[in-house]
């Protein structure tokens, strides 16, 4: 077969190594489990990172642009927790690619703790707090409108 054919002998991928065969769903639905796991712990651990980092500094030599990202991804968590929420009441017997442990204490822990540390840092810091929303907002209408 010429390489100029355009075609590939069967079994062969993109050239770049990758076979043409599917993954088996066992291992699809782990790395959704692991993916799951990794964005909920980045999730816990940023913010509480963060307020560790402030607080071992006394707050001195925090950027304002650090202040605001923290509260997006508190905002995310308090988002996200509430969507599973919500799904899990509307939706009761849609297919999920995977199980969230301890639910749904382990969600309202996340949710009260994460719901917390938002309120928190937007009394301790309305300016930045009032960033984040407008952000937030802009996200939301960019969405709508793209």
């Amino acid at each position: 077969m010429s390489p100029s054919s355009g075609s590939r002998p069967a079994g062969h991928g993109d050239g770049a190594g990758r076979a043409d065969v599917p993954l088996p769903p066992a291992l699809v639905e782990a790395s959704a489990a692991r993916a799951a796991w990794l964005a909920l712990g980045a999730a816990i651990a940023l913010p509480v990172l963060h307020a560790v980092r402030v607080l071992a500094h006394g707050g001195a030599g925090v950027s304002p642009g650090a202040e605001v990202v923290t509260r997006l991804v508190l905002l995310g968590t308090v988002l996200c927790c509430l969507a599973l929420f919500v799904l899990r009441r509307t939706h009761p017997g849609l297919a999920r690619p995977f199980r969230a442990w301890g639910y749904p204490w382990s969600a309202a822990v996340v949710l009260i703790g994460a719901a917390a540390f938002l309120v928190g840092a937007a009394i301790g810091d309305p300016i930045n707090a009032a960033a984040a929303v407008v952000l937030v907002a802009a996200g939301f209408v960019i969405r709508v409108i793209v």
